[in-house]
């Protein structure tokens, strides 16, 4: 382990690990009673791994940059008045982070709920720039860790089966290479974006601590209306295989969705019950 620049000193840097989610872990068990957030970079992972231990594939030669927060129960003390964060929200929050700073540079990005960030093909496939995983640690599950996957350039298309995938791989430098004049604007360094994603992860942790109330409900509006808006509409299918077309959010960040062969019928589904249709 070593520092490198940025040198925050809550940042963590490897060239290689297990996974960033493993080392943020690890620091939770010796740090519980931190007050801080810790950071974990590492430029290439072993077992790197998604929602569902789905695995993170990752080459030597792909910039993509793996980054995690250990975020201590502690971190969070002094919440609004109004009681407890509503931690179920936090990969859909974690997810509007990546879109408030990529979507300047790319407006058709969007979140496919609850963790994804990419794009629509012509097809209408969904097309993945960035992933998110959210765990719990500790006792009673106080400790929260964010781990965040964003392709930047230099993605490898032929690692592993995409006929396996529910989606499309794609990279910043992708999107931006579709306008000549965009690419050219826009770093693809990965610790320029590691150090933008921090600050911009950290400042919205402040503002979710000072009013809860408030910031929930102005970042379920965001979703709804604007970095979910190509999301609506969408088809796929829920636990029973059924066809169902996307609605809504409710104010847990659930997913709301109306059966194709029972519109009025609508269904309230958590994180894993929807699978998203791909054409093939």
């Amino acid at each position: 382990m070593k520092s490198i620049k940025p040198n925050l000193k809550n940042l963590s840097f490897f060239e290689s690990t297990t996974s960033t989610q493993d080392e943020a872990k690890n620091w939770l068990k010796l740090n519980s009673n931190s007050t801080e957030p810790q950071w974990f970079w590492a430029l290439h992972q072993s077992a790197g791994r998604g929602r569902q231990n789905k695995k993170w594939l990752n080459t030597q030669t792909q910039n993509t940059l793996m980054l995690t927060a250990a975020l201590p129960f502690k971190s969070f003390e002094g919440a609004g008045a109004e009681g407890a964060l509503n931690w179920g929200l936090l990969p859909l929050f974690s997810g509007l982070v990546l879109w408030k700073l990529f979507s300047p540079l790319q407006s058709d990005l969007f979140i496919k709920w609850p963790n994804d960030l990419g794009v629509l093909d012509s097809r209408g496939n969904f097309c993945k720039m960035a992933g998110i995983l959210c765990e719990r640690f500790g006792r009673e599950q106080a400790h929260h860790m964010v781990g965040w996957g964003v392709n930047i350039s230099g993605l490898d298309k032929n690692l592993g089966d995409p006929t396996q995938k529910d989606f499309i791989s794609v990279s910043l430098e992708e999107l931006c290479s579709r306008n000549p004049n965009d690419l050219t604007q826009v770093s693809l360094e990965l610790d320029f974006w590691c150090l933008e994603l921090i600050k911009a992860f950290e400042a919205e942790i402040r503002l979710w601590i000072e009013d809860p109330v408030f910031y929930e409900s102005e970042a379920l509006e965001l979703l709804k209306t604007q970095a979910m808006g190509p999301y609506w509409g969408l088809k796929g299918t829920d636990p029973e295989g059924q066809l169902c077309r996307t609605l809504d959010l409710d104010d847990s960040g659930n997913l709301i969705v109306e059966p194709l062969d029972n519109p009025n019928q609508h269904q309230t589904l958590r994180a894993g019950e929807f699978r998203l249709s791909r054409k093939i």
